[in-house]
């Protein structure tokens, strides 16, 4: 027998891989939730196998022609005006033993939108202070081919999206104990919002909960400042959400544009 021969995939077998890799993403999602914050790089190998096609490999949507559902995007939207950075997955804790930690935004997105793959898949979801920008197939991709999720580059990493992990090319800073510091890796929350998107686009009765200690209030970091504006105003994106989120941020956290300042000297 011809050991290169190959017998291709039934619809049946194809279907419980797809049952399998949801299996994965669901149980990579509570252990991040429990505090394994490398479960990261796992949910972004299942990732890559749910959607990534190449030149010599289809993806497993792709296999079961799924590429044409509608996507659910929780990202705030980037403004190409906004002078500032930008990261659409992501919120920050305000108050608590978590303060000033990025956290995925999970079922609280004030965002919720049906696109299609391409625009999901493509879309921007960071911009850091030298106008990189960053899609979810970047982040993915990133993580499993260059940062340990499938693969090790030799080579390193990227220097945008190194810059974007460890050199903190966001800018967003947090006061601790009176000293201004960087708030730590914004990727790994980013990329379990990602695997949140996609298991709510397979199954929309998926829901999750942000793990207890979190839950002290947040501010989002889409919108900021807006080129042009003399008085560094929110954009009016950000106008809409500081009705129901500035009751929650005090004098002395962050500012909610993502200045780095307290608010009580940016903002208030």
């Amino acid at each position: 027998m011809d050991k290169t021969m190959t017998i291709k995939w039934s619809i049946d077998e194809l279907k419980e891989h797809l049952y399998d890799q949801v299996g994965f993403l669901k149980s990579s999602c509570q252990n991040y939730d429990q505090g394994s914050l490398s479960e990261c790089k796992r949910l972004a190998a299942v990732v890559r196998t749910l959607l990534h096609d190449t030149k010599n490999s289809k993806s497993l949507f792709n296999h079961l022609q799924m590429n044409s559902k509608k996507f659910l995007d929780t990202a705030l939207p980037y403004d190409d005006r906004n002078i500032g950075s930008h990261a659409g997955l992501v919120c920050i804790a305000i108050g608590g033993a978590d303060e000033g930690t990025y956290a995925f935004l999970d079922d609280d997105a004030l965002n919720n939108k049906l696109i299609d793959f391409d625009s999901w898949w493509n879309g921007i979801v960071f911009v850091d202070k030298n106008k990189y920008e960053f899609s979810r197939k970047d982040i993915v991709l990133a993580l499993t081919n260059k940062d340990g999720g499938a693969h090790i580059d030799k080579q390193g990493l990227p220097k945008p999206y190194k810059d974007l992990t460890k050199h903190n090319s966001l800018g967003i800073m947090r006061g601790k104990n009176g000293i201004d510091e960087p708030i730590e890796n914004q990727v790994p929350p980013t990329m379990r919002q990602i695997a949140h998107e996609l298991l709510k686009t397979i199954d929309s009765t998926y829901s999750c909960n942000r793990p207890s200690n979190l839950n002290v209030g947040f501010w989002t970091m889409g919108g900021s400042i807006i080129q042009g504006d003399h008085n560094e105003l929110l954009s009016h994106k950000e106008k809409n959400l500081s009705k129901t989120r500035l009751n929650k941020i005090g004098r002395n956290d962050l500012c909610h544009c993502g200045s780095g300042k307290k608010y009580k000297k940016c903002h208030l």
